[in-house]
């Protein structure tokens, strides 16, 4: 009996996926229909996982590999969206300080807003909560997606 192919790529392609769905602006909004860029991100990991078994004639594709590459890819997609986060949000925290450097001629109020979003610096216990509960809910929504992707993918045996 053939072996199982690697589970990293496709977990790490369905975790990009959740990643940058979850992070990028207005591309996120994706995630407010019940988690639906999660669930996709899983979904794809086990797309192109059971590519990879097309080539293997004996081993089909199982709900145990489904809920495995949804749990990989949802806690890869957890990771690295809060680094892509992290670098967004230093970034925007940057580009508010300079525009009240730049700026001389804005009206008290805004100047007030722009000052306190520049104070808001995330810490380090913020960015492991942020983190945890990405976790959790990728890895669960992600999990959904592996199962759904499974059966979707998986052929039914006729007779």
């Amino acid at each position: 009996m053939q072996e199982k192919p690697d589970k990293i790529k496709p977990a790490l392609f369905g975790g990009l996926t959740i990643a940058i769905i979850s992070t990028v602006p207005v591309i996120n909004f994706i995630n407010c229909f019940c988690c639906a860029g999660v669930i996709l991100g899983g979904l794809l990991s086990v797309h192109f996982y059971n590519k990879s078994l097309a080539e293997l004639a004996d081993i089909e594709l199982t709900y145990a590999d489904g809920i495995t590459l949804g749990l990989m890819s949802g806690a890869i997609g957890a990771v690295i969206g809060t680094l892509f986060s992290s670098v967004i949000g230093t970034n925007i925290q940057q580009s508010i300080q300079k525009m009240m450097e730049y700026s001389s001629d804005l009206p008290p109020e805004f100047e007030e807003a722009l000052d306190m979003l520049g104070q808001h610096q995330e810490g380090f216990a913020l960015i492991a909560l942020g983190l945890m509960m990405s976790l959790i809910i990728n890895c669960i929504f992600g999990m959904l997606g592996g199962i759904l992707g499974v059966s979707l993918f998986t052929r039914k045996k006729v007779g």
